[in-house]
């Protein structure tokens, strides 16, 4: 079992599947913070630390949104 430092976040446009991820994560003892568009993911972003950011790769601005985080998570290591 996980304990709940570890944080997730989830920018999804789509409501529905943002609130399936969250009630799925949540249950699984995660704290998730979700948003449905990338401004509100970097606002976040810069005033939080996650453990995981997980993003629609459909949405038009996610590759801006990915050199975004190289710059604030430099050194972190990265999933695609």
């Amino acid at each position: 079992m996980l304990s709940e430092k570890n944080k997730i976040l989830i920018v999804e446009d789509e409501q529905d599947i943002r609130d399936l991820l969250i009630f799925n994560l949540q249950k699984e003892g995660f704290k998730v913070d979700s948003v449905d568009n990338s401004d509100s993911a970097l606002s976040l972003i810069r005033k939080s630390n996650f453990d995981l950011i997980t993003f629609n790769q459909n949405m038009l601005i996610v590759k801006l949104l990915i050199i975004r985080l190289r710059e604030i998570y430099f050194e972190k290591k990265y999933i695609y």
